[in-house]
């Protein structure tokens, strides 16, 4: 075997034994890690549930665990540098993950679609992401946005962007706050948090933040409520986004 594509086994969700010949130049299963590893390159083509990533890896490649459902935990060593798009898209049962302070790219979409997430810490001696604030999200240090996020999620207020999908497919939001600091929220950041029953906004001047109209798609705007700060109601009445909410009450707190 000399060429094998990064979704080959894309779908094969019950795996948990992968083996590859150890006379093989071009992939290995080194240290019995149940993974096809690119040799030439330390790259992770496909894990499963029972993958240990060796200290060799330098990176998880595209879809390298995408839809590997029966997945709970991974320990991303500090070898890895790179974490790839969709490298963790649609693993459901993934409860936590933790970045290492060696990773300087997550790429798009890759914790896409892991419902069960809970708890997403990085460390803190990365510096190109944080978890500023033991806020549960990887959040990229110097744009101050917000990667991914989870169910458990706190956004500090040093925040200003919520990238595309940072909670899209988080099925069991069920609340959030927005601080003041956000100035944008990407693509479909929202999108399918079904269970999202308030939102906590606290943008006093909302006509002034980009908001992609798909942002909060999936949502039930006629169950979700959203609070907002005292004297802003017209604004956000009006707004093209937050104006399809129905429910829109002052903040008590």
């Amino acid at each position: 075997m000399t060429k094998i594509s990064w979704n080959a086994f894309l779908g094969c969700t019950s795996l948990e034994s992968i083996q590859v010949d150890k006379s093989n130049p071009h992939y290995d299963s080194r240290n019995n890690c149940n993974a096809i590893i690119e040799t030439s390159t330390n790259r992770i083509v496909r894990g499963c549930a029972k993958t240990t990533i060796p200290n060799s890896v330098t990176e998880i490649g595209w879809g390298a665990f995408c839809g590997c459902t029966s997945l709970k935990s991974i320990v991303i060593p500090d070898s890895v540098t790179k974490v790839g798009k969709w490298a963790f898209c649609g693993c459901t049962s993934l409860e936590s993950i933790v970045i290492p302070d060696s990773v300087t790219v997550i790429g798009e979409d890759a914790f896409k679609g892991c419902t069960s997430l809970e708890s997403i810490q990085v460390d803190k001696s990365n510096p190109h992401y944080d978890s500023r604030n033991n806020c549960n999200a990887i959040i990229e240090t110097s744009t101050n946005r917000i990667v991914r996020g989870c169910a458990k999620t706190t956004i500090p207020n040093s925040v200003t962007v919520i990238g595309s999908i940072a909670f899209s497919g988080c099925t069991s939001l069920e609340s959030i706050d927005i601080p003041n600091s956000v100035t944008e929220i990407g693509e479909v950041a929202f999108y399918g948090c079904t269970s999202l029953k308030s939102i906590h906004s606290a943008i006093e001047k909302v006509d002034g933040v980009v908001i992609e109209g798909d942002a909060f798609n999936g949502i039930d705007k006629n169950e979700c409520t959203l609070y907002i700060p005292a004297g802003t109601r017209w604004a956000y009445r009006h707004h093209k986004v937050f104006g399809l909410f129905k429910n829109i009450e002052i903040e008590s707190k």
